[in-house]
């Protein structure tokens, strides 16, 4: 079988969330599957976005996986596409194109095969621009009635499909996303250095999100000030998450609480750094009004970091027992559970012990592996 996907994601500045998911699958169908030959699509022509083709995308390509890169310039691409100019030009006839994300494109032949990660602009459109909640409501319903095979990273993902959009359930596949190896307790020497480089001298929170006010952030920014008030002076704030709409007020909520010697905004870091900032933390939280998902809560399990996560959404069904979960809206429920956390060694131990646990339930070859089953199915 020839499997066509739209891969541009892959070649975004930084990789998060739905590109870096993106970039796993791909390289663990060219590992796990010696049955079918993948056409990856890429749609570019500046110097920039070859030098991250050729870091990223080429170490990946073998004789069952090869790429194919279309020159034409995004304005007039998105003008043809209105037309119909479809992505079997580029790729050939494939017996199914997998969309990892809302960027289909005009198709002749073969299955569309569409994973849905949230539908959060249309459940939670306050907390979106204005154009993103138009754009969801316009066109991704439009999408997920095309496709001929759906999947969703969650059951609450898959819930929120059938319940707000009337997709039949038997039409939603769920494929929950997985933990890369690499997120594991590194050696000690390697934290040191970390926190070292990044000027983390002191105990840490850490939140590993793109700083946006669904991340609830902010919230997270109130707790640490009532901490601060009940004695843990010592406790610092760690943000790591390149900055989106919106991630101005979270800095005029630390100016607020007079916090910014105790709040550090790292941005982006680089993916080598995030195990030993996750295991060098005494904490992490990820208090989130809503989450598709919520990957970096178990990526923290797996280092080995005990997690305070909001109780929305998706998360209880991704952390289970393997972390505190409590109301987002609820700011001292968030400020007490990182206070249990600190003082109370056996919850502490237990949270550790649990969370690892959980971790091991999420792999990346297990969600190849549902993703692939559908494909096929798909273009059968």
């Amino acid at each position: 079988m020839r499997i066509g996907i739209q891969a541009s994601n892959m070649l975004a500045t930084h990789l998060t969330g739905i590109e870096y998911s993106l970039t796993e699958l791909v390289r663990q169908f060219a590992r796990l599957d010696s049955r079918n030959e993948y056409v990856l699509y890429f749609n570019f022509i500046r110097r920039e976005y070859a030098e991250r083709f050729e870091s990223r995308v080429q170490p990946l390509l073998c004789d069952r996986v090869r790429a194919s890169i279309c020159r034409v310039p995004n304005v007039v691409m998105n003008l043809s596409g209105r037309i119909g100019w479809p992505i079997d030009s580029s790729i050939g006839r494939c017996s199914s194109v997998y969309y990892h994300s809302f960027d289909m494109r005009p198709q002749w032949f073969g299955a569309k095969v569409l994973t849905i990660h949230d539908l959060m602009p249309m459940t939670h459109g306050e907390y979106f621009p204005a154009r993103d909640v138009a754009y969801f409501s316009r066109n991704v319903p439009k999408m997920i009635h095309r496709a001929d095979a759906l999947i969703a990273v969650s059951q609450y993902t898959k819930d929120v499909m059938v319940d707000l959009l009337g997709v039949p359930a038997d039409r939603v596949f769920v494929a929950r996303l997985g933990i890369d190896r690499r997120f594991r307790r590194p050696d000690p020497s390697a934290v040191d250095a970390v926190r070292e480089r990044f000027g983390l001298g002191r105990p840490y929170l850490l939140s590993v999100s793109t700083a946006e006010p669904r991340k609830n952030l902010a919230r997270l920014v109130d707790a640490l000030a009532i901490l601060h008030a009940e004695g843990h002076v010592d406790l610092q704030l760690v943000v790591a998450g390149k900055s989106a709409w919106g991630s101005q007020a979270l800095r005029s909520r630390i100016d607020a609480h007079g916090l910014s010697a105790h709040v550090v905004l790292l941005g982006y870091v680089a993916e080598a750094d995030l195990p030993s900032l996750y295991a060098g933390a005494e904490v992490f939280s990820l208090p989130s009004i809503a989450e598709g998902f919520g990957l970096p809560a178990l990526e923290a399990m797996a280092c080995g970091t005990p997690v305070v996560a909001s109780s929305a959404t998706a998360m209880p069904e991704v952390c289970g027992d393997g972390a505190v979960l409590v109301d987002p809206m609820d700011t001292m429920a968030l400020a007490d559970a990182i206070h249990r956390i600190r003082t109370d060694s056996q919850l502490r131990a237990s949270l550790i012990e649990r969370g690892l646990l959980r971790a091991t339930g999420y792999s990346w070859e297990t969600t190849a592996r549902n993703t692939l089953a559908v494909l096929e199915q798909a273009g059968t």
